[in-house]
């Protein structure tokens, strides 16, 4: 079974820098005592916890506390090649493909609190394969195969989802280098950092959310290139792990500081080089799923 799309409330949460955010503790009610409640939502909180989905149209939840996970059940006909990305009380998937392979624009989305799944908006195409990244409050998606409106074929342009409005909107000044699909996305609160995709592309592409522009960065490109690759991120870098290419055994590191990309030494396994899959991380850990 291939898996795309994992939706990390720890990564969304966590992404503090100094001066610019409240501390942790100030958000949640009672933090240190019982299940923490969110001041804004009423949401319970989970710093640990992360969801899959499944090409079946099954949703996993993955517990980061005991390495566990649980079967939530299918509440969707759409299969392979979503994307995924996360707020603080939700986990949404976007894009895919029906069990005929045609590309599809509907964007779906999954409660923490009560892990029930429903409809949340769409794109404004149907894309197959997109790229995604976001902070608290929107994501872009973009790129992807699509089945239209417009022609046929892969593409560059993204949109801006807002999460308290399940719209979205066509962001003109972020258009990735190339028409591609299958690439991966992370980043913090400020930025999001678009890679690679089909075609051997091993570039860096960076969204600053703020004024939503986006531009590649030249200290970006790769040695190793993945695409269909799974990527994920802490408060300080963001990582990408195997894809298609079958030769590609890495995990990459870029670290928002710099945005120098580098090869994690020692981080090799057979089972890092497939397609597809997903990840998920928190403060101390990574977790990456097979394709």
């Amino acid at each position: 079974m291939t898996t795309r799309g994992i939706f990390i409330l720890e990564n969304v949460r966590s992404r503090q820098r100094e001066g610019e955010w409240v501390p942790l503790d100030n958000v949640w009610v009672n933090p240190g005592s019982g299940t923490p409640v969110q001041w804004k939502s009423g949401g319970e909180a989970n710093l640990n916890k992360g969801f899959f989905y499944a090409d079946t149209g099954s949703w996993y939840t993955f517990d980061m506390t005991t390495d566990t996970h649980n079967e939530l059940g299918s509440d969707s006909p759409i299969s392979g090649q979503a994307q995924g990305f996360s707020s603080m009380t939700h986990g949404y998937k976007a894009g895919g493909s029906n069990p005929g392979g045609t590309s599809v624009n509907d964007i779906e989305k999954i409660a923490y609190a009560t892990n029930t799944g429903q409809n949340a908006g769409y794109m404004n195409r149907k894309r197959r394969g997109p790229m995604a990244a976001g902070n608290m409050t929107q994501a872009w998606i973009g790129s992807g195969f699509s089945h239209g409106p417009g022609p046929a074929g892969r593409t560059s342009d993204f949109q801006r989802y807002t999460y308290s409005t399940e719209t979205a909107s066509n962001s003109g000044s972020v258009n990735v280098p190339y028409d591609t699909s299958k690439g991966g996305g992370a980043g913090n609160q400020e930025y999001g950092y678009i890679r690679d995709g089909e075609n051997g592309f091993t570039w860096t592409y960076k969204i600053t959310y703020a004024s939503d522009t986006g531009a590649q960065i030249p200290s970006g490109n790769g040695a190793s290139r993945y695409n269909n690759s799974r990527s994920w991120a802490n408060p300080s870098n963001a990582f990408w792990a195997g894809g298609g290419n079958s030769t590609n055994q890495s995990v990459t590191k870029l670290p928002f500081s710099t945005e120098t990309l580098s090869i994690i030494p020692g981080v090799v396994a057979t089972n890092t080089a497939t397609s597809g899959g997903g990840a998920a991380g928190n403060h101390t850990h990574g977790y990456f799923q097979n394709g």
